[in-house]
C-alpha cells in the first residue's frame, strides 16, 4: 500500500489534484499538509497499478504540475489482510457494504488501541 507525499508548485495544482482524487475508490486517505502545497495520499493499489501511478507522477513532475514526491510502501504482515472494501462492492456510484458492522468493528479496534495506550 503506497503512502505518498506530493509537493506542488502552487495551491491551484494541489487543489485540482485533490479534487480529482477525492472520490476515487482506491484512495484511502487524502489530506493537505498544513502550511505547505502538499498532499498526503494513502492508496490501495495492485502492484502493477502502483508502477503505472509512478509513471504518471513522473510525467506530471516533468510537466511542472508536481514539484516533487516521495513514496513509502506499507506492507501488511498478515496474509489476506485487506485495507479497503473490495472494488466489486462499488456499484452505480456508491459503496454497497454493511456500514453498521464495519463501524462496530472499527469501534472495537479503537477500544483495543486505547487499552494498549492506557497501559
Amino acid at each position: 500500500m503506497p503512502i505518498l507525499i506530493i509537493n506542488f508548485p502552487n495551491y491551484e495544482y494541489l487543489a485540482k489534484t485533490a479534487n480529482a482524487l477525492r472520490n476515487k475508490p482506491f484512495v484511502e486517505v487524502l489530506g493537505k499538509i498544513l502550511n505547505k502545497n502538499a498532499l498526503l495520499v494513502i492508496a490501495y493499489l495492485p502492484i502493477y497499478e502502483f508502477f503505472n501511478m509512478l509513471n504518471s507522477l513522473n510525467q506530471l513532475s516533468e510537466l511542472g504540475y508536481i514539484e516533487k514526491y516521495k513514496y513509502y510502501l506499507q506492507a501488511f504482515t498478515e496474509k489476506g489482510q485487506r485495507a479497503t472494501i473490495p472494488y466489486q462492492n462499488f456499484r452505480d456510484g456508491e459503496w454497497i457494504y454493511k456500514h453498521d458492522e464495519y463501524i462496530m468493528r472499527l469501534y472495537e479496534k479503537l477500544k483495543e488501541v486505547n487499552k494498549k495506550i492506557e497501559h
